[in-house]
C-alpha cells in the first residue's frame, strides 16, 4: 500500500508531502520552499507482508475504517484540492492512509493538475478517477 504522508522539512518546517511504500519513502523528495531534498527509504512505517497497514504509526491503534478525505497540495503558490478521496482512517487519532492504486490516481491528477497552473484547482477524485 502507498500512502502520502505530510512531515515538516528539516530545514525550514515547511509541509512535505512524501509517497511512502512499504515503510519507505517512494524516491527523493524535494522541499518547494527551500530545495532540501529527503532522500528514498528514510520513513519507517509499519505494514504486514501482504503490504496492509496493520497499525497506525502515530498512535499505533490497529482499527482502521474505510472513509474519504480531501487531499490538499500547495505547489508554487498554487493550491490543489482533491475531494472525497478514498481512505483508510485510524479510528483512533484519525490518520489517513491511501491505497497503492489511490495514491498512484492522486500522482497523475496532481500532475495533470500542475500542467494547467491555475491559482486554485479543485477536482472531486469520483469524477476524475
Amino acid at each position: 500500500m502507498i500512502s502520502i504522508k505530510e512531515v515538516k522539512c528539516p530545514k525550514c518546517s515547511a509541509d512535505i508531502e512524501v509517497f511512502v511504500r512499504d515503510g519507505k519513502t517512494v524516491g527523493d523528495i524535494v522541499c518547494d520552499n527551500c530545495g532540501y531534498t529527503i532522500k528514498e527509504k528514510v520513513i519507517h512505517v509499519v505494514a504486514g507482508s501482504d503490504g496492509e497497514l496493520i497499525m497506525c504509526i502515530y498512535c499505533k491503534c490497529k482499527t482502521m475504517k474505510k472513509s474519504t478525505t480531501t487531499h490538499v497540495v500547495n505547489y508554487n503558490n498554487c493550491i490543489i484540492v482533491i475531494k472525497n478521496v478514498p481512505c483508510e482512517e485510524c479510528e483512533q487519532c484519525g490518520e489517513k492512509y491511501y491505497t497503492d492504486e489511490v495514491a498512484e490516481q492522486l500522482e497523475r491528477l496532481v500532475n495533470s493538475a500542475k500542467c494547467l497552473m491555475q491559482e486554485i484547482s479543485v477536482i472531486d477524485f469520483n469524477k476524475a478517477a
